[in-house]
């Protein structure tokens, strides 16, 4: 006899379970990544910028006035190259939830929609900073 409530029975997998540790895209011609924090699970959203874009080097307290997910946190190379300078946000703010500390509400878990529609904003800002220095 089958049980007709057998998946009822089995967990149910999360997004941020199918959610890859890392995603990559081009956006306006602006590298941008979306990683997933080992532990914590959240995610966080970076654009990239180049050595001759007036944001290279800047620290992410002088960002303050770009825009997106509760306010740039990062802002600083990601390798030894120095090629890119990493501009982003993490979704672990105050009212986010980080599945992996089970800290907070999971209906307030920032997915990886929720973050790349925030990069794409995020692109924009930079992209038109870049234009004006020219």
């Amino acid at each position: 006899m089958t049980n007709i409530f057998e998946e009822d029975l089995q967990p149910k997998r999360a997004v941020w379970d199918d959610t890859p540790d890392v995603l990559q895209n081009i956006v306006q011609g602006f590298p941008c990544l979306i990683l997933k924090m080992e532990e914590s699970k959240h995610l966080c959203g970076y654009v990239g910028v180049d050595k001759g874009h007036p944001l290279y080097g800047k620290r992410w307290d002088e960002l303050s006035h770009l825009s997106c997910h509760d306010g740039v946190t990062h802002a600083d190379l990601m390798d030894d190259r120095g090629e890119l300078w990493w501009i982003g946000f993490a979704c672990n703010r105050c009212s986010d939830y980080s599945p992996g500390y089970d800290l907070g509400n999971p209906d307030n878990y920032k997915d990886a929609t929720f973050v790349m529609n925030e990069i794409d904003g995020l692109v924009k800002q930079i992209a038109a900073l870049s234009v004006r220095a020219v």
